[in-house]
């Protein structure tokens, strides 16, 4: 019998493969199969191919996670009734963020750093 942490921690690793295979699938793998990519697989090593999923995941939820403070204080108490400056305000948080990150894998890139 395996024990109720042990399988909520394989509950939880499978899940996080499964949500990391799912955005691969939705984020590239439908160009790895329109264009027939599939060769370009071989530089990988099996492990790789096999832990990439288990990864992403974790990056995904973790990229979640730091979003979650965003959309506590900035999101959901935007109301109709506050004053525009207050709306103007969070729109452009919203904004600056945004080009701040694209910013950062910008410099990422040029930096060879992915």
């Amino acid at each position: 019998m395996v024990s109720r942490g042990l399988r909520f921690s394989l509950y939880a690793i499978a899940g996080l493969f499964a949500y990391g295979l799912f955005l691969i699938l939705l984020w590239g793998g439908l160009d790895i199969l329109t264009k027939w990519r599939l060769p370009e697989l071989s530089r990988f090593s099996w492990w790789q191919i096999l832990i990439a999923p288990l990864v992403i995941g974790v990056v995904a939820l973790l990229a979640e996670a730091a979003f979650l403070p965003v959309q506590k204080y900035v999101i959901e108490p935007d109301y109709v009734t506050d004053p525009a400056w207050k709306r103007g305000l969070k729109a452009l948080f919203l904004i600056l963020l945004l080009f701040g990150l694209l910013f950062g894998a910008v410099v990422m890139h040029d930096k060879g750093w992915f």
